[in-house]
């Protein structure tokens, strides 16, 4: 098992994914600009790719205040979460 590191990045109201660098710590940066989040327990056999795609396909609503009264979105996920079809609430 590993740990991904997938990077966000907002411009206005789109966002694009991609791959962090392995050492990159979780985290929201320059005013949320960018969000580094960790994808922890990935299988060996699953590439990095794949994992990148699954988290695309994963609606993430962590953030919205009526879920998350503190108002901080998740970072960290665990890998049996993401996937298509699937939603991050907490």
């Amino acid at each position: 098992m590993r740990q991904v590191m997938i990077k966000t990045i907002c411009h206005g109201q789109r966002a694009s994914e991609s791959l962090a660098h392995p050492q990159a710590v979780p985290g929201n940066y320059n005013n949320c600009a960018l969000q580094i989040r960790a994808i922890n327990n990935v299988p060996d056999q699953v590439s990095n790719a794949q994992v990148l795609m699954a988290f695309r396909a994963t609606a993430d609503i962590s953030w919205l205040k009526s879920l998350n009264p503190n108002g901080n979105p998740r970072l960290e996920y665990d890998y049996s979460e993401i996937g298509a079809g699937k939603i991050i609430r907490r």
